[in-house]
């Protein structure tokens, strides 16, 4: 491993090459990294998600999404993340585990989230049951950072979809998110540059503003609307074609 920054974080990309048995009938590679020469010896372990060619993979945020946050309310937000017990968001894990039935099906969980909270995160996905997957966090060394602002969201969300897309070009992708924040325009956006790409959209419909909103008619203003899907909070099944 390289020498960390001024952050503490050592970034490196690498490509390796999956144990033969591994190919097929196993979707993670386990490693361990350890640090360089006349340091002294430390050996950290760490999995990756082994993804397929083809197939479909799922971006799904997490707060408000799959996780009861609160994220419009300042308070219950911070409460919600930092001191509460995590909460899971009805249903959603059985349909996530419904999903990933299908061949080569992969789960990448996206949030602005601070980097640190990926143990507790990672533990709540386990936990609540829905399918292990990689997870995109923010990267966040100082505490005025901690909680993102709007534009920090946006930036990591759009920039971590494209770097998915570009890596994996020949598989199809679900984006899932809520409606809390930006993530309906944030999908539309990337809907609109990858149209071939993006099999559908499922926003949780957490604000109630409905299918005919103003927002939503012009979020997804030309969008064939078979290809995005609104799901109202403990009332709503998840989309047929979603699952197609």
């Amino acid at each position: 491993m390289p020498a960390s920054g001024k952050d503490g974080r050592t970034n490196l990309r690498i490509v390796i090459d999956a144990p033969r048995e591994s190919r097929v009938s196993r979707e993670w590679v386990r490693f361990h990294g350890v640090t360089g020469p006349g340091e002294l010896l430390h050996r950290f372990r760490g999995e990756a998600l082994v993804v397929p060619a083809e197939g479909v993979s799922v971006i799904s945020d997490i707060d408000d999404t799959i996780k009861r946050t609160q994220v419009r309310e300042r308070r219950e937000m911070l409460l919600n993340t930092f001191a509460r017990r995590f909460e899971a968001a009805p249903r959603m894990a059985d349909w996530y585990r419904a999903l990933a039935q299908k061949p080569d099906t992969r789960f990448h969980y996206l949030s602005a989230s601070p980097i640190q909270l990926y143990p507790a995160l990672s533990d709540f996905i386990r936990s609540a049951g829905f399918p292990a997957g990689s997870m995109h966090l923010r990267e966040s060394t100082t505490w005025r950072t901690l909680v993102p602002g709007d534009e920090d969201s946006r930036t990591h969300k759009l920039g971590t979809i494209e770097r998915l897309l570009a890596e994996f070009p020949q598989r199809r992708f679900v984006l899932v998110g809520d409606s809390g924040e930006a993530d309906p325009e944030i999908y539309a956006q990337v809907f609109r540059a990858h149209q071939a790409r993006i099999d559908s959209i499922v926003i949780r419909d957490v604000t109630g503003e409905g299918h005919t909103s103003e927002r939503y008619r012009a979020t997804f203003d030309g969008i064939d609307p078979a290809r995005w899907h609104l799901v109202m909070p403990d009332t709503t099944a998840w989309p047929a074609q979603a699952l197609n």
